[in-house]
């Protein structure tokens, strides 16, 4: 029962720091808007990670982006910034000045952890050094090709 308890609080131990150190690797990505385009026009993030846009021109400018919401009116050198929740492709446009200003956010969906290496704990029962893991007196026919005593 203590073992249960104990392997139950490691795993939620190990959700915890998953879910803070997810939360803690957010970036924000800079894009400038100046000469009235988007420099760069295409940018590639994380899911979680936020665009912030800078207008360099004296005209004023905004950010509409498709499925995710827009910036508020944006004049020289004010900053504005969108969240990307969810993976996928993203095309934006400037509030003001429609499809004549126009860029792609790629967000890539999170990358999942490579699984954790299992390790067997090897016990006299297991056979002889060598063998593989299924070798012993139990296993009639072993994947090492050796033949239990029982034979």
């Amino acid at each position: 029962m203590r073992l249960q308890a104990a392997r139950l609080a490691a795993f939620a131990g190990l959700l915890l720091f998953i879910a803070l150190a997810s939360t803690a690797a957010a970036a924000t990505t800079a894009v400038n808007i100046q000469g009235f385009a988007f420099v760069p026009p295409s940018v590639t993030i994380n899911v979680g990670d936020s665009v912030t846009w800078t207008n360099k021109d004296a005209a004023a400018h905004s950010v509409v982006a498709s499925g995710v919401g827009q910036t508020p009116v944006l004049t020289q050198n004010q900053s504005g910034g969108l969240s990307f929740n969810a993976a996928g492709t993203f095309s934006y446009v400037c509030g003001i000045h429609g499809a004549s200003m126009t860029g792609t956010v790629i967000v890539r969906a999170a990358a999942t952890p490579a699984p954790m290496a299992m390790t067997r704990r090897r016990d006299a029962a297991a056979g002889p050094a060598g063998a593989s893991p299924a070798c012993g007196p139990r296993n009639t026919s072993c994947a090492c090709g050796r033949r239990s005593a029982r034979e």
